[in-house]
């Protein structure tokens, strides 16, 4: 469907690279309708219907541009352009892709196109950002954020075998989280099916600590997920700060 625009409260301006853009500073959040994103699962905010597949949330806009490239240790992210609908399609067909994840199996290509172009008017407007991961030139899997009305802003990621056991998913992961505490975010959020055991460590080498757990859904079956955070100081150090002033 098509986005709808924003309602500007007010504005300011914001450099991005050479170039000073007028961003509203407060922005109010807008509902989307959109298939499910791996490992991305608003906390308390789904409502999933999937006999149709589709996932309604509110998005906050970002209150800065998206980068387009992030990069770090040999893995690179960028944005998702038209001829990645071929990697959707593939990351679709992985089995433990849409097992662990709310990845939408099979996708065919004309979903793939569609997927990869609503994406990109999301990262446009700055209401999330999706990126190819990409390690010695080729593409491996996506990885992502989103902001979601009421909670802290999440990251999800989702790889091909081909991309596994080297490190990439946690780094791409640190990318992320990073330049979202760079933002000005306290705590950046992360949730995993239980029995994941995979993605819960990447989310430990990553920084993120397991912060609780509650009953979700997976297509129509019951679920435990589990939500890890990652703050921009840990508790320990803001707590010795507390008594030392």
């Amino acid at each position: 469907m098509p986005l709808r625009p924003y309602r500007f409260i007010h504005h300011a301006s914001v450099c991005a690279g050479s170039r000073s853009r007028r961003l509203p500073t407060t922005r109010a959040p807008i509902r989307q309708r959109d298939p499910g994103v791996s490992l991305f699962a608003p906390h308390k905010e789904r409502s999933w219907s999937w006999a149709s597949g589709w996932c309604n949330y509110l998005f906050m806009a970002f209150r800065v541009p998206l980068p387009r490239e992030l990069h770090r240790e040999g893995v690179l992210l960028r944005a998702l352009d038209d001829e990645d609908w071929r990697l959707e399609y593939d990351l679709s067909r992985v089995p433990d892709v849409p097992q662990w994840t709310y990845y939408p199996p099979n996708l065919d290509e004309v979903s793939a196109r569609r997927r990869v172009t609503r994406t990109r008017e999301r990262h446009e407007q700055g209401l999330a950002g999706r990126y190819a991961i990409v390690i010695d030139g080729t593409a491996v899997g996506t990885a992502g954020m989103a902001w979601i009305e009421g909670a802290s802003p999440e990251v999800f990621y989702v790889l091909k075998p081909a991309g596994r056991g080297r490190g990439v998913a946690t780094t791409s992961v640190r990318l992320l989280a990073e330049w979202l505490i760079a933002q000005g975010h306290l705590t950046v959020a992360l949730e995993t099916i239980a029995g994941n055991v995979a993605s819960e460590n990447v989310a430990q080498r990553a920084g993120f600590r397991c912060a609780e757990a509650y009953p979700g859904s997976q297509r129509g079956a019951p679920v435990q997920l589990n939500r890890w955070v990652r703050d921009a100081q840990p508790p320990s150090l803001t707590s010795e700060k507390s008594l030392g002033s």
